[in-house]
C-alpha cells in the first residue's frame, strides 16, 4: 500500500508500535511484540532478527514508505528542564550545553539532543525555561539502521 500517509514507529525494548495517519487522523496502528516473534530461539536483541521482525510486520500489513517518524520510549530518553536568563540565540546554544552538563551524566558526543525554549516571567523578571531532550546516539543510530534495512 504505497501512500502519502504518515508513518510513525515507536521503538522500545518490548517491540515496535507502528501508527499510520492521514490528514492528522489515525488510520491504523499495530503493535509488534518481540516476545511473540521468536525466530528459531535467537536473541531478539540481534539487529538482523529485529530487522526481520520489522520487515515481516511491514510486509504482512502492506506498508510501504520511504519516510518514518521515529519515537523513542520515555525510559530511553533524558528530559530535563531548567531556567536561564533571556539571551540571544547564539548565546543560548552555549548556555544550554553548559547548563545541561550539570544534569546529564553522559558525554554530549554520545548523545543526540535538542532543546526548546519557552519565555516565562518569574517575579517580574523575564527568563527562558529550557526543555532539554537527549537520547543515546548508539540507540538512535541502531534504530535508524534497522528501520533503513527493513
Amino acid at each position: 500500500m504505497a501512500s502519502s500517509n504518515n508513518f510513525a514507529l515507536l521503538w522500545s525494548e518490548e517491540g515496535f508500535i507502528i501508527a499510520e495517519t492521514a490528514n492528522h487522523a489515525s488510520v491504523r496502528s499495530l503493535a509488534v511484540s518481540f516476545s511473540s516473534q521468536m525466530i528459531d530461539g535467537s536473541d531478539l536483541k540481534d539487529d538482523l532478527h529485529m530487522t526481520a521482525i520489522l520487515q515481516k510486520a511491514l510486509r504482512d500489513n502492506r506498508i510501504e514508505t520511504k519516510k518514518v517518524h521515529l519515537a523513542i520510549s520515555a525510559k530511553d530518553s533524558i528530559i530535563r528542564s531548567f531556567v536561564l536568563p533571556v539571551m540571544n540565540a547564539n548565546e543560548l546554544n552555549s548556555a544550554v550545553e553548559f547548563e545541561a552538563k550539570k544534569y546529564i551524566p553522559l558525554s554530549f558526543k554520545d548523545l543526540h539532543y535538542s532543546f526548546y525554549s519557552v519565555n516565562i516571567t518569574e517575579n517580574k523578571i523575564k527568563k527562558q525555561r529550557i526543555i532539554f531532550i537527549a537520547v543515546k546516539r548508539e540507540l538512535i543510530d541502531r534504530a535508524v539502521s534497522i528501520i533503513s534495512s527493513a
